[in-house]
């Protein structure tokens, strides 16, 4: 597993359309210590995992925590650097995480789309 510092290289000056999608499934424990300009430059590789991927990697453990207002600190930061598009494609991909899943993953999805709603 690459260290911080690795995860760090492998996303510097590339476009979320070119980050390797193994990684971004393997290391969603950077979610939880990045700076909100930082986490929103890397959702949308998070967001595709999320939807594409499912449970199959362990983005959807972090990532649903961090998006959910009532679990993350940063919450209101993250959200002030995402426009309403942008907060509505957050939406999208929670629901459609929310509807291809079940259980408390399902139910934790359902709970983060709330936070956002609220924006």
């Amino acid at each position: 597993m690459p260290s911080d510092g690795e995860f760090r290289n492998a996303v510097d000056g590339k476009q979320w359309t070119e980050l390797d999608q193994t990684l971004i499934g393997r290391r969603s424990d950077v979610l939880s210590f990045m700076e909100p300009k930082h986490f929103v430059a890397v959702l949308p590789a998070f967001l595709r995992s999320l939807v594409e991927d499912g449970t199959k990697t362990s983005a959807p453990d972090t990532l649903v925590l961090v998006l959910d207002r009532d679990s993350e600190p940063r919450f209101d930061k993250i959200a002030k650097h995402l426009n309403a598009d942008q907060r509505a494609v957050v939406i999208e991909a929670l629901e459609l995480f929310a509807t291809s899943t079940s259980g408390q993953p399902a139910e934790a999805a359902r709970h983060a789309i709330e936070s956002w709603r609220g924006k």
